[in-house]
């Protein structure tokens, strides 16, 4: 899979400090989970950037502002060569009175072990047997658990 620079942990860091609330948006109390989706390509830059799941246009548009304007990442790879990989990241805007938004986490499980986001860019597709994501009260994503195929 494409990473971006510095892994996850640096992803978070890039949204909480880019995204900003949409000052309309934020005086008609809209909020909600906005879906990007965009292609990492071979060189890792980002094209094809667009909005799987909308919310209102104001939130859509500072999404795709700060997908477009983010820099390029490792991209992914597939038997030792770089490869286009379809990526979607989603941009929870939640009110807390303030004009930011709240940066949501989760955590990474392997095989029963919890680990950083850059420990599953090592695990080959071919040797993962299930995903599950698990949510929180609020529908949220709140643990991603993989499980890999046992080797015999």
């Amino acid at each position: 899979m494409p990473q971006f620079p510095g892994g996850q942990a640096a992803l978070m860091e890039y949204l909480t400090k880019n995204v900003k609330y949409p000052e309309e948006a934020h005086k008609k109390g809209v909020q909600g989970r906005v879906i990007s989706s965009f292609v990492v390509e071979e060189d890792g830059s980002i094209t094809n950037a667009n909005i799987a799941k909308s919310v209102d246009p104001l939130l859509d548009a500072e999404a795709l502002r700060v997908v477009n304007a983010m820099p390029n990442w490792t991209p992914g790879m597939q038997r030792g060569k770089a490869v286009r990989v379809k990526y979607a990241l989603p941009f929870t805007f939640k009110l807390d009175g303030k004009k930011t938004v709240k940066a949501r986490t989760y955590v990474l499980e392997v095989d029963g072990k919890i680990v950083d986001n850059s420990e599953l860019d090592n695990i080959p597709p071919e040797n993962i047997e299930r995903i599950y994501i698990l949510k929180d009260v609020e529908g949220q994503p709140d643990k991603i658990r993989v499980t890999t195929k046992k080797k015999e």
